[in-house]
């Protein structure tokens, strides 16, 4: 799963920085048990950043990512010259599935 929450995750970061947390596109990721450690991670290792925006209604929690959807994947496959924190991301995810 938290390959596949990564895929989706970088999709959307390819069309823009910020993804909402109550995006009802990316509702079935974002409602995954799987979700929650990939998010802790992320924010941990400063992948992403948590932001709460105004919007028109109530304010919502938004995700900033501090990387392109580009440099974070490579970290998977651990290609030289990948930023540290991308790196032990990738590590800590990899530990926690075995």
């Amino acid at each position: 799963m938290s390959r596949y929450a990564m895929e989706r995750l970088m999709r959307a970061y390819r069309r823009t920085n910020l993804v909402c947390l109550q995006d009802d596109k990316l509702s079935t990721l974002f409602s995954d048990y799987h979700w929650p450690p990939v998010r802790t991670r992320l924010v941990e290792h400063g992948i992403v950043k948590v932001e709460d925006r105004a919007t028109s209604g109530r304010p919502k929690q938004f995700l900033r990512s501090r990387f392109l959807p580009g440099q974070i994947m490579a970290g998977r496959v651990g290609r030289p010259g990948t930023d540290p924190r991308i790196r032990a991301y990738w590590e800590a995810l990899s530990a926690s599935a075995a």
